[in-house]
């Protein structure tokens, strides 16, 4: 992806980008920074606080709370998955609205639809006939296949998908990580 405009519309829908952290040292320290922000936080506000307030203040404290351990969350993730080098977007709802489900055989999967795109126009005739018209452009620079067996057919498969969505200009590229059956 192009960083700059990924990062640009990232920040117009409340979130952010956060490289994933596999250390169980540093995720502890996070954690704990965490535990230690809030609790001296509480304790520095609520002598302040008319005793009538006080359960309120607690509600609206542990939804603050709570509000920003879901934004690190995210971010804490096995060490034993570390060779991913996962980043993940961040986004916090303003409203529950904003969320909405999908049914699993586990139960209600709970989902936000993010646009990371620009919408596109003046789709070609033959995919107006389809009927469904372009996808939001987002800012891909380049694609990368395998490693694999069909590393050839998914760079073709890739290129025409990108050709049908009106992509110009996004490079496709073979993974150079040889690839081996066990």
């Amino acid at each position: 992806f192009d960083p700059i405009k990924l990062d640009q519309r990232i920040l117009k829908l409340n979130g952010m980008l956060s490289p994933v952290n596999y250390d169980l040292s540093e995720q502890s320290d996070l954690v704990r920074k965490l535990l230690d922000w809030g609790l001296s936080e509480y304790e520095r506000v609520v002598p302040s606080i008319p005793a009538d307030q006080r359960d309120e203040h607690r509600r609206d404290w542990a939804h603050m709370f709570l509000w920003r351990a879901t934004a690190a969350a995210p971010i804490i993730k096995n060490p034993a998955f570390a060779e991913e080098g996962e980043w993940r977007l961040i986004h916090l709802p303003l409203f529950k609205e904003e969320i909405r489900f999908i049914p699993r055989q586990t139960g209600l999967s709970p989902f936000t639809e993010l646009r990371l795109g620009e919408p596109q126009t003046g789709a070609p005739e033959r995919i107006n006939r389809l009927g469904r018209g372009l996808p939001d452009r987002l800012p891909i620079k380049k694609i990368w296949s395998g490693p694999g067996r069909a590393t050839d057919t998914s760079l073709l498969a890739g290129r025409t998908l990108l050709e049908q969505m009106n992509y110009d200009g996004v490079g496709l590229e073979a993974s150079k990580i040889p690839y081996r059956v066990a």
